[in-house]
């Protein structure tokens, strides 16, 4: 630019030496479109060409197809679910008139968000659960052509399973806000739903026999006023556990904990319960099951002798060492018939306490074993059903010989025998046969750990060879 401005203002110049006025008049106009040329030819001008289109914005409607909606909308009135076939026919113009303006996207939304027909919203909807915020989220990023959203319609009858099952919390709200577009709701039914339900139960695959076990309850109110709830633990039909709830309205969900003391292995089903109302939408949904594994720490033996010896000394010390074991024991050494002539807190050896071990304890225990323990001195024949009724529901007993044992303890012709694997003869003095004798391991004994002294075969017969004679043996029937 500055090489035209010197160039324009040295062509005037020589206008001066020109003496013509005429011809000074065209040269001047010669050099001026010369300079002009040149400036536009530096500034290289162009036409730019612009088309403008519009690109309408997306509105989407999302309509709830959970299976809630299949509840009255008013007490004996159409389904929510037609309310809202109901609220679509009579505003099509409307949406009609918003389809003019705007991109509309149809959605269908449960757990999961699906494209839906305005013109066929289910009357029997099937969704399993509702997630009215994870709709939105779908809702607000699909879309096709990169449309802007300018708004979401949601129609539900706001039984949320999800996010906003408790209400709209702080992280709620900073998923709505980063929506970025307003969010228009029309809700579907004249009043809140009355249901109580066991929502959830949260408890752990396995516990330890005689170990306090904590069932972790969710449970949901909705529709109730001030109400006392029972919820109430059964192990398979028995109750094991309750609690009372006090429901008031101001919230949906109330936690539980359910604490019990199993007292016998195995697998278990339990189930938790809350009462059936009146007027209430699902019934079925007011009970939740489970399954425990109950294990053991350390396996719980009982064990009952009649009178010291040396071979219950080394039963008592050989469980005793053993730290799988829990061992209890009684030495019976007091009838119920003796008279001390003394009062009970002056006696050092208290009654069998046959009761509360019989009847109330005895499924705590997972071994029972009567040691040369005859069971009619202690008043015992009320407590031998119950200890059939252990063996036969999974408990183990074992009888040990001696003069009390066997058909010399009277175990003849009770539930005893017939939890016994041998068969027992009449009491009399048959029972004992005084004969000394030597043990001798049958083929099956060689092969039975209960019978193994030592890990080699032959070694294991020589031990049992030089063992003493047995003083004497019960007599029994066969197997």
């Amino acid at each position: 630019m500055t090489a035209l401005a010197a160039a324009v203002w040295l062509s005037f110049r020589g206008f001066r030496t020109e003496p013509a006025g005429r011809r000074r008049a065209a040269l001047l106009a010669f050099r001026l479109m010369a300079a002009l040329l040149v400036l536009v030819l530096l500034l290289e001008p162009g036409i730019e060409l612009r088309a403008e289109s519009r690109v309408r914005a997306r509105v989407a409607l999302l309509f709830d197809t959970s299976r809630s909606m299949k509840f009255p909308a008013a007490p004996s009135g159409p389904t929510r679910a037609e309310e809202l076939q109901r609220w679509a026919a009579q505003h099509q113009a409307d949406l009609a008139q918003l389809a003019a303006r705007f991109q509309v996207d149809v959605y269908g939304f449960d757990k999961e968000l699906q494209p839906a027909d305005l013109g066929r919203l289910p009357a029997d909807p099937q969704g399993p659960s509702t997630d009215i915020l994870g709709a939105l989220n779908a809702a607000a990023s699909g879309g096709t052509g990169g449309r802007p959203l300018a708004g979401l319609f949601v129609a539900s009858d706001g039984a949320d399973n999800a996010e906003l099952s408790q209400g709209v919390s702080p992280a709620a709200a900073a998923e709505l806000r980063r929506l970025n577009a307003p969010v228009f709701v029309l809700p579907v039914g004249a009043q809140a739903l009355k249901d109580l339900a066991v929502e959830k139960i949260a408890v752990d695959d396995f516990a330890f026999v005689r170990n306090q076990v904590t069932v972790d309850v969710i449970v949901t109110a909705r529709g109730f006023g001030s109400t006392e709830v029972p919820v109430v633990l059964r192990r398979e039909g028995q109750v094991v556990a309750q609690k009372t709830i006090h429901i008031d309205g101001s919230r949906s969900r109330y936690e539980v904990k359910l604490t019990f003391v199993p007292d016998r292995t195995g697998k278990f089903a339990f189930t938790v319960t809350v009462p059936v109302y009146d007027g209430e939408a699902i019934a079925q949904n007011n009970s939740r099951s489970f399954v425990l594994k109950v294990i053991r720490d350390r396996v719980r033996v009982l064990l009952v002798v009649g009178r010291p010896s040396w071979d219950v000394r080394f039963l008592r010390q050989l469980l005793k060492r053993d730290p799988n074991v829990d061992l209890i024991s009684f030495f019976i050494l007091r009838t119920p018939g003796d008279d001390p002539h003394s009062s009970q807190d002056e006696l050092s050896l208290i009654p069998f306490p046959t009761q509360e071990i019989f009847q109330e304890q005895l499924k705590t225990f997972d071994v029972v074993i009567f040691q040369n323990f005859n069971h009619r001195p202690y008043r015992m024949s009320q407590y031998l059903d119950g200890i059939a009724a252990y063996v036969r529901d999974g408990g183990a007993f074992a009888m040990i010989g001696g003069d009390q044992s066997f058909s010399a303890g009277d175990y003849a012709g009770t539930p005893i025998e017939e939890v016994l694997p041998v068969a027992l003869l009449p009491s009399g003095p048959t029972a004992v046969d005084e004969t000394p004798a030597q043990v001798h391991l049958t083929e099956s004994g060689r092969r039975h750990p209960i019978t193994e002294l030592a890990t080699a075969g032959s070694q294991n017969e020589s031990i049992w060879a030089a063992l003493p004679r047995l003083p004497g043996l019960n007599t029994i029937g066969p197997l």
